[in-house]
This record gives C-alpha cells, structure tokens and sequence, in this order.
C-alpha cells in the first residue's frame, strides 16, 4: 500500500530536504516532482498518474513529491484521493504544505503527518504585543511601511500572521484586537493559496479599525 506522508511547518527549503531524506531509495527518474508557481490542475494529477503506474527504473520504488500541496485545485484534490485510495504498489507520494487548512480533510487523513517546527526566531524578534498595538494607531501609509520587511517572501509573510494570531488570543481582552485576529486568520488562509504576500498584507494591515493615537 502507498506510504503517504504529509509535510507541513517549516519553510519550504525545510520541507524539501526532509522529503529527499524521506526518499533515499529513489532517485533520478525515479523522483517525480510537481512545484508549480500558481495551481496544480487535474490535468497535471492525471499525467501523474500515468507516471506511477509504470515501474521505477532502477530504484526500488517511485517517490512522488508535491512540492506545494496548497496549490492543488478542488478536482485536483479529488483526482488525488483516487489515486491514494487505489495506489500502486511500487509509489510512495510526499505533499508539502505550509499547513492542512488548504486540503480536503479526506486527503490528510490518508497520510501520515509530519509537522517541522515553524522557524520564527528572527521575526519573533520584531513582533510583540507593542508591535500590534503601534500598527493598528498608525496611518494608512505608516502601516505598510511597518510590515514592508514580511512582504519579501509568502513563508515570511505566513509566520508573521501566525505569530500576531498567537499574540491577539493571548490578549483578547483588549477590545482592539478581536477584529485584528479575525482579519489576521483570513489572511493566513489567503496566503495558503498562494496570493501575493505583498498584497495580502498590505490588504491585512488597511483593513484594520481606526484607533486614536
């Protein structure tokens, strides 16, 4: 049966060297990768599944890896459940992913989860509760300017709105930060999609109530 593993945390060069440690046994054409920019469509998981469906070359076995799992479409996902559910013997399949939330339930729980820890060190730094509080008082312009440096990569991007999500539940007695939080989750998920980190955050920020200074 199909050994399916799920990987989510850590950032994407993270998850790419555990998934070639995870597949020593196979190599060269024997290694399929599916990383694409924008989404992957079921015309891509139905190529795939001609791939798999012939033997390794010269490995033991055939190591799938989808590099942003994210990205797959609802019917990509569909295809992919088919293919998990009736897999080839000779196939292990590795998904990578920054989280679940942007999966069908059904496809997560047919793989085993490997979850790397978040890497927030440097941007932990940066971000704390005064940090939140001095962003929603600021002007329009001034708030972009402040999350300018999160908006290099979506990985960046995806950490700061978790570490202002842990910092808003820990303090919702302040009245300031429920709609903070609630914007902040709907970011998130926008960013497991794989929309412009730019445009989300500056999007995120602009959207947050007006306070006095």
């Amino acid at each position: 049966m199909i050994h399916s593993i799920l990987i989510v945390g850590g950032d994407s060069a993270e998850r790419l060297k555990k998934a070639q440690n995870l597949s020593r046994q196979s190599s060269g054409p024997d290694f399929i990768t599916v990383d694409c920019q924008t989404s992957i469509g079921i015309d891509q998981i139905r190529l795939l599944k001609r791939q798999i469906s012939r033997k390794p070359f010269g490995s033991s076995i055939k190591t799938v890896f989808i590099a942003r799992a994210e990205l797959l479409t609802l019917t990509a996902q569909n295809a992919l459940l088919k293919i998990l559910e009736e897999p080839p013997a000779h196939t292990n399949l590795i998904l990578s992913s920054p989280g679940e939330s942007a999966m069908l339930p059904t496809i997560v729980s047919r793989c085993q989860i490997i979850r790397l820890a978040a890497k927030l060190p440097e941007i932990t730094s940066r971000i704390n509760i005064n940090f939140i509080e001095k962003l929603i008082k600021q002007s329009p312009g001034e708030r972009i300017q402040t999350i300018s440096p999160f908006c290099h990569t979506r990985d960046e991007a995806l950490q700061l709105c978790q570490e202002m999500l842990l910092i808003c539940h820990g303090n919702l007695t302040k009245k300031e930060f429920a709609p903070v939080a609630r914007l902040t989750d709907k970011t998130e998920k926008l960013l497991q999609k794989n929309i412009n980190p730019r445009l989300a955050l500056e999007n995120l920020v602009l959207s947050f109530p007006s306070y006095e200074r």
